[in-house]
């Protein structure tokens, strides 16, 4: 049993709580959701299937080995990696002993299954607002929010740009019991420029909010290259 990759790299982590982190990412192919400012395209829509790679449990195993250098933090991204957790399963037990963190980000759409019986495992969990181009019924899934609203080791990212989006966060926040010291929020961006104007906005609103701003290091110090 295979895992579907788009691409394996070591670089920072961008965001989030291990921002800054030296990092070794694993980006698996396919995703349940088709947001209109995903910035991971390639990675995440059907049209670029092709471009992926099947791949067995050990020879991912080897690849992060090798490509992991000095870092000691392992990203599983996408895409939506939980679309692939049975077999993500078999790898993360076998790879804790090499990195001694561990993060998975996901939309917060689907639950972990067997993924959640393991210690150490954290979650970026990034929902998705309606900036998003997604429809609700798509996107919330209470179920799945619970499970992760719950998690000691789970964290909630949001894309924002205006004051619905704000409302918004809100709204979930306090309908799901989410601390707000779990809550990063992160200026909506596609350029290094409008990660500049938008930042100071972001967090003054995170001041007033009590939640915590994630800057998007991919942008300001790698332009948002691919690989990087």
């Amino acid at each position: 049993m295979g895992l579907i990759i788009s691409e394996i790299f070591r670089s920072i982590q961008g965001e989030g709580p291990k921002s800054g982190a030296p990092s070794v990412f694993l980006r698996l192919g396919g995703c349940n959701l088709r947001c209109s400012f995903c910035d991971t395209a390639y990675a995440s829509y059907p049209e670029y299937a092709k471009q992926w790679i099947n791949k067995e449990v050990e020879e991912v195993i080897s690849d992060l080995y090798t490509a992991r250098g000095n870092a000691w933090n392992l990203v599983i991204t996408g895409g939506e990696p939980l679309l692939q957790s049975k077999t993500l399963r078999l790898l993360l037990g076998k790879l804790q002993s090499f990195f001694p963190s561990i993060e998975i980000e996901t939309n917060g759409t689907l639950l972990p299954d067997e993924i959640g019986e393991l210690h150490g495992i954290s979650y970026n969990v990034s929902l998705k607002l309606a900036n998003s181009g997604v429809s609700e019924l798509e996107r919330i899934k209470p179920e799945a929010i619970e499970y992760f609203a719950n998690h000691p080791f789970s964290y909630f990212k949001f894309v924002v740009e205006t004051e619905e989006n704000i409302k918004e966060v809100v709204e979930i926040v306090e309908r799901f019991y989410i601390s707000r010291q779990r809550v990063y929020l992160m200026p909506r961006c596609n350029s290094p420029e409008e990660l500049e104007k938008a930042a100071p906005l972001v967090a003054k609103v995170c001041i007033d909010y009590g939640f915590i701003y994630s800057d998007r290091l991919q942008f300001r110090i790698f332009k948002g290259e691919r690989g990087k």
